[in-house]
């Protein structure tokens, strides 16, 4: 008996049910190829049997599918038998995309021949790595690491391969070859600064030596002229010297040759005067300093030869010395010598005149702001009642007058148990 023919519908019915079961079969081998699924049920004629598929591969297999770097097998046509999802990350597919589809498609052309090269060389030896460029599926490059080792699994022979993303290794690899190009320019034009500095440096040298030079010349010849002009001025003060003891020595003969008592008397004082002169350029011959005279050491040694000079009358008259160390420019020694000659010459002359002994003090002493003064006391008879010294008629305190005002000098004179007569006046040379 034939058996009817199936409707219309009975094979529209069955055509569906062999889809379903096509595209289930379908999603259990993408589970199965991307690892999410552990086992399969089948139906046989005596029942269900369960096939596990984690086995001792699942650890590896949860391990390959967690690690950062992209990971692959290869099989003996150098297709992609299986990779992970890092890598389909990497590239920009999903897995069903690349598995099944050949490795060099994924990198530049001009890297194919060395990834030939690697995996072929991998084959050979077990074990290469290189770094290549891959292209993802929007068309941007990546950098990799390539490291590739061969495995055999119950007769199959494949390659395993490790990705390494080196994106950030590469960008970090250009910034630091900017920021190394940087340095190296600021370093060159540090140095090309430092030799300009240095070439500088060396010129200023070399201008400051031919300087010092010019004015180590220019100070020998000035210690040279200054010597010179050294031995001049001593030569100067060494002649005015021997001629003013020469007019002195004229001037004492002829006090002594004159029959006239006053004669005598005005050739001494002059010749005192002269003396107080000389005695101010031999002190400066034989001072160290041409410009400046000790004026204590050269009040000293005036006063010894006023003392000396008056014979008699200064016999019995006490000199007391108040000197402080006080120097003089010249133009201020000479007048205060010439004032001092004409003090003490009076006080031994006119103060002891009743031939009693008695006392000349006589004191130099000077300020912290430069002031000199210079007084000359004694305790003689003093002057007479209502005596006007200003007015005084006599050559000695006429040229006392004259001399200070050439000073600029202060008159100070008391009368009272004797007479003082200080001056006080700028020391320092103007």
């Amino acid at each position: 008996m034939q058996k009817p023919e199936p409707t219309r519908e009975a094979l529209l019915e069955k055509i569906r049910a062999l889809e379903e079961r096509l595209w289930e079969a379908e999603q259990t081998i993408e589970a199965i190829q991307s690892g999410e699924v552990d086992a399969l049920v089948v139906q046989r004629p005596d029942g269900e049997q369960l096939y596990t598929l984690t086995g001792a591969d699942h650890g590896y297999r949860i391990l390959v599918e967690s690690i950062t770097e992209g990971a692959l097998i290869l099989s003996s046509d150098d297709s992609i038998y299986y990779c992970n999802r890092t890598l389909g990350g990497m590239l920009g597919l999903p897995l069903q995309k690349i598995i099944g589809t050949k490795l060099d498609s994924y990198v530049v052309s001009e890297a194919r021949p060395q990834l030939m090269e690697h995996i072929k060389e991998t084959r050979r030896r077990g074990a290469t790595r290189g770094e290549v460029l891959m292209k993802r599926n929007d068309g941007t490059l990546l950098p990799i690491n390539i490291s590739l080792n061969s495995v055999s699994i119950e007769g199959f022979e494949g390659v395993c391969a490790v990705v390494t993303d080196l994106s950030d290794q590469k960008r970090i690899e250009v910034e630091l070859k900017m920021h190394r190009t940087r340095l190296e320019s600021l370093v060159d034009e540090r140095t090309r600064d430092l030799v300009q500095t240095n070439a500088e440096l060396q010129q200023q040298v070399v201008e400051r030596k031919r300087v010092e030079m010019e004015l180590r010349e220019s100070e020998e010849r000035l210690r040279a002229s200054l010597g010179e002009k050294e031995v001049l001025l001593k030569e100067i003060h060494h002649r005015v010297k021997n001629n003013t003891q020469v007019i002195s020595s004229l001037l004492a003969l002829q006090a002594e040759r004159s029959p006239d008592e006053t004669v005598r008397t005005v050739l001494r004082d002059v010749t005192h005067r002269v003396r107080s002169m000389a005695m101010v350029h031999e002190k400066l011959y034989e001072s160290a300093d041409l410009a400046q005279v000790d004026f204590a050491q050269y009040a000293r040694s005036l006063l010894g030869y006023l003392w000396s000079a008056h014979g008699n009358v200064a016999a019995g008259v006490r000199l007391t010395l108040d000197l402080e160390p006080v120097t003089l420019p010249v133009n201020s020694a000479v007048p205060c010598g010439l004032i001092l000659n004409e003090l003490v010459s009076n006080a031994l002359k006119h103060a002891f005149s009743d031939c009693r002994e008695g006392e000349v003090a006589v004191s130099l002493r000077s300020s912290a702001q430069g002031r000199v003064r210079l007084s000359v006391r004694d305790n003689g008879k003093g002057m007479p009642a209502g005596f006007d010294w200003r007015g005084a008629r006599s050559l000695g305190l006429r040229l006392v007058q004259m001399l200070a005002g050439q000073l600029r000098a202060v008159v100070e004179v008391s009368s009272g148990g004797g007479t003082e007569l200080g001056i006080s006046f700028e020391g320092r040379n103007e």
